[in-house]
């Protein structure tokens, strides 16, 4: 197996099943803490984080106007769980992501995946379905809250 030393530059097309997932929106100047402890708790107390994937997207446009904007945090959950009023379910659509790992800060690697697609020749951006940021778990201590971010920029073949 061959690995590439530019993994972090590099932009991986991926594939993402279909997901049920348990959401929490916040508005707020900062929601993404917020969202994210709401969610997390739920699962750990579910104790589903084990095999749970951890997402998170905007849901408002950033504006100058306003330094208030949405932010939901959502976890994958199995069929058979019932979930608590204060979290939405959801199901994403699956299909093929643009996938680059933040290196940095956040905004700046959105703009690097931008980049990178316009310059691709295969892909471009499917506007129907969300960006996402995928939060890894780093390794170590039960109950971290300290991530790895994937950007996740849907996408479909040119042509299709």
């Amino acid at each position: 197996m061959k690995i590439n030393s530019m993994f972090a530059e590099e932009l991986r097309i991926i594939t993402i099943p279909e997901m049920r997932v348990a959401v929490c929106n916040i508005v707020s100047e900062a929601p993404e803490e917020d969202a994210l402890n709401i969610v997390l708790e739920w699962a750990e107390s579910e104790k589903i984080m084990g095999t749970a994937r951890i997402f998170g997207f905007n849901t408002s446009p950033y504006s100058k106007e306003s330094n208030e904007y949405g932010w939901a945090a959502c976890v994958t959950i199995p069929e058979d769980i019932d979930l608590p009023e204060y979290l939405e379910e959801k199901r994403m659509s699956g299909g093929l992501y643009a996938s680059l790992s933040c290196v940095n800060e956040i905004y700046d690697s959105w703009q690097k995946v931008m980049k990178l697609l316009k310059e691709n020749t295969e892909y471009v951006f499917d506007e129907t379905r969300l960006g996402l940021e995928e939060h890894i778990s780093k390794g170590g201590i039960k109950g971290n809250r300290e991530f790895y971010i994937n950007l996740l920029e849907p996408v479909k073949e040119i042509g299709n």
